[in-house]
Parts: C-alpha cells; sequence; structure tokens
C-alpha cells in the first residue's frame, strides 16, 4: 500500500493495511481462501470414501461367490425352506447382498448429494473473493492514485513555501494549497467509498459466513443422517439373523436326512438286525447228512512211544 505523506489525522496501526486491498495479503481474502481450503478438504475426503466403497463394493462381488446357494450336495441336506443349513446359507448371502446394496446407495449418495453440494459452495466462495478482489481491488487502486496526486501536491507546496523568492505563478504558496486541497478533497472521497465499501462487505460476508456454516453442516449431518438410516435398516436385519441362528433347531438336518434315506440307513448293505450268526439262512442248511448221531469228549492213546492218553472232542453223523 502506497501511503500518502499527509496521514497525521488517520489512525494507523502495524495491521492497517492487513484489510482494503483486495490483494492476495488482504486479510479478508485470506479468509475466504481458507474456506476454500476447508471445503476442498470435505471434497477430498468424501471423493476418497467414494473410491474406497467402489473398491469395497467389487470386493463384495467377489467373496459373494464364494457361498453358493443351494449348497454343494444339497439333496443330502434340507431344502431351502425346510429350516436347515440351507436356509442359514441364504440369510447369510442375502445379508452379504444387504450390506453390498448398502455401499452402493453410499456411492450414490456421494456422487449425487455430498460431492455435488459441496462443489457448489466452494464454487460460491470464488465467487466471493472474485466479487471482493474486484469491488475492493478498483477502489484500492483508486485511492493509490489518488495518494500520488496528493504526495505530488504536497510536495509542490512545500517547495514553494521554503523557496518564497521564486516568483512565477505555478509556484506561488497559495495557488499551490489550494490543489492540494483539492486533491485531498478527491482522495477523501475515494477513502469513504472504500471504508464504505469494506464495512458493507464485512456485515455481507458476516450473514453470508453464517449461510456458508449452515449449509456446510446440512451437507455432512445429511450424509451422516443417510448412514445412521442405512446402518439401522442393517442391524435389524443382522439381529435377526442372529435370532435365527440362536433358536435353530439342531436337529433339523438329520430328521429330513434319515427320513429321506431311511430304508438304505436302516439296512446297509442289505444287512439286518440279527442276535447271532444262528439266524443267517442259507442252501441246505439242517441237511440229514449233518445231522449228530453221538458227540462228546473221547480218550484216546497218541502215538508216542510213552502210550499216553489225551483227551478230544468227537462228533458222529451220519456219513460216519
Amino acid at each position: 500500500f502506497q501511503q500518502s505523506d499527509i496521514d497525521a489525522s488517520r489512525p494507523r496501526s502495524a495491521s492497517a493495511e492487513l484489510v482494503g486491498s483486495g490483494t492476495e495479503d488482504d486479510l479478508i481474502v485470506q479468509r475466504l481462501q481458507g474456506w476454500k481450503h476447508i471445503i476442498k478438504n470435505y471434497l477430498s475426503y468424501f471423493a476418497a470414501a467414494r473410491d474406497a466403497e467402489k473398491a469395497t463394493i467389487k470386493h463384495f462381488k467377489e467373496v459373494d461367490s464364494q457361498l453358493a446357494v443351494p449348497i454343494r450336495d444339497d439333496h443330502y441336506f434340507a431344502t431351502l425352506g425346510s429350516g436347515g443349513v440351507q436356509d442359514v446359507a441364504c440369510r447369510i448371502k442375502q445379508l452379504h447382498h444387504l450390506t453390498s446394496q448398502h455401499h452402493q446407495l453410499l456411492v450414490q449418495n456421494l456422487n449425487e448429494q455430498t460431492i455435488p453440494r459441496l462443489h457448489k459452495l466452494r464454487g460460491e466462495v470464488k465467487d466471493e473473493i472474485k466479487s471482493y478482489r474486484r469491488r475492493v481491488g478498483t477502489l484500492f487502486a483508486d485511492l493509490q492514485k489518488q495518494n500520488k496526486r496528493v504526495n505530488a501536491a504536497h510536495r509542490a507546496f512545500a517547495n514553494a513555501v521554503e523557496n518564497p523568492a521564486r516568483s512565477a505563478k505555478t509556484d506561488d504558496p497559495y495557488l499551490c494549497e489550494i490543489t492540494l486541497k483539492h486533491v485531498l478533497v478527491d482522495r477523501t472521497e475515494v477513502e469513504q467509498r472504500l471504508y464504505a465499501e469494506i464495512k458493507a462487505r464485512k456485515e455481507h460476508l458476516r450473514e453470508w459466513e453464517a449461510t456458508l456454516v449452515e449449509r456446510l453442516h446440512e451437507v455432512v449431518n445429511n450424509y451422516l443422517g443417510w448412514r445412521a438410516s442405512n446402518a439401522t435398516s442393517l442391524l435389524e436385519t443382522l439381529r435377526r439373523d442372529q435370532e435365527y441362528i440362536q433358536n435353530f433347531n439342531d436337529d433339523a438336518e438329520w430328521q429330513p436326512f434319515a427320513h429321506k434315506f431311511g430304508e438304505v440307513l436302516d439296512n446297509p448293505q442289505g444287512l439286518q438286525e440279527r442276535q447271532s450268526a444262528d439266524d443267517v439262512e442259507y442252501p441246505h442248511k439242517g441237511h440229514e447228512s449233518t445231522q449228530i448221531i453221538i458227540e462228546g469228549l473221547l480218550e484216546r492213546e497218541k502215538r508216542s512211544p510213552l502210550r499216553s492218553l489225551k483227551e478230544c472232542y468227537v462228533v458222529l453223523t451220519q456219513l460216519g
């Protein structure tokens, strides 16, 4: 900022030039740039969250193929709707699809609601920066021109006063002071316009910023509310499935299996329950040639030099 030499009546501080230039160093411009960066930060997060959700959806599709319904070898188990393990698998798959749908809807919400609304807010911040810099910057440039005129007029006036011997009409102190007062009037007019503009812009920005914060909170709250609603639906499904498992009949699978394959299970390999081998029937069982005439213990001589006796069991049939 080009300061005029005639500023004694103007209250100034070290930070006085931070507001009112409309340049990048202007405090209000820097704050608006800060808002732009904040919204950009939100945008970066939600865009990354959307990409993460897309990757999750892809993985969910891959995982879905790992659980087949009907299950392999389903003919050995209770059919769907019979309260067996296939129904449990079906519930898991339905829960998986519901969760995947939740991620898909989240991507849709981010693409159609959250991210576009944040882009719109960021665009509004950019427009506010342009508007402020255009209106204030123009007045600030005018003020710089007026300061140059004031400085030039003041130097001419001081030179005329300090060198009274000069007789040129243009160097007359009286006339030089009139010129100085005229340019001071012009500068004061520009100063007041700039001051009024800054004051008006400050009030405008205060009200505008309040609506910006409100709308930013609405965007985030809409996102969180949507997630909470879908999470509630998902949680209710989880609770129902958990209750189903807790009340699951552990014998539900064996009963239909035993009923379906009862005959082969009761007679494996065509066998029946028997108390002993005597119950087995076969051809010529009990034939007369096998009838016993007499049986019992018998002592007979051993074929040895000692001529001792040994005991044996003897069976005599009709064939001798």
